[in-house]
């Protein structure tokens, strides 16, 4: 009989993050044909320049959100992933998603200060 209670093996957790990371990726990349795809449209196509400022906005603040959410959840499942490894008395923990997650903290910052910035410039 198994007298362990609970399992705290690698393998509760070992898919989690790259399928995180692929979805990150491809929502990414969606937003970015988003972007470039809005600002030709309002480059080339539309002579109003102050809707077509307005939907950059907007875009950006979109944007913002998403870099700012998946910052913050590479971070938290870091964390929850290294305090598992300590738990199953593994040495060596992998702080690389944080890394990363910090990073896309900092540049959803970036783009929540671009947006600020652009509505300073552009008051409706």
């Amino acid at each position: 009989m198994n007298n362990q209670i609970l399992n705290l093996t690698n393998r509760l957790l070992s898919g989690l993050q790259a399928n995180f990371m692929h979805i990150f990726y491809v929502l990414l990349v969606l937003f970015i044909l988003i972007l470039v795809y809005d600002f030709l449209r309002i480059k080339y196509l539309n002579n109003d320049a102050k809707e077509g400022s307005s939907i950059l906005i907007e875009v950006l603040k979109i944007i913002s959100k998403l870099f700012i959410a998946t910052g913050f959840g590479f971070i938290i499942s870091n964390i929850v992933t290294v305090m598992l490894n300590q738990a199953t008395n593994r040495i060596d923990p992998n702080w690389n998603n944080l890394a990363f997650g910090i990073i896309l903290l900092f540049i959803g910052i970036g783009f929540k200060q671009g947006r600020k910035q652009l509505q300073k410039e552009n008051p409706n």
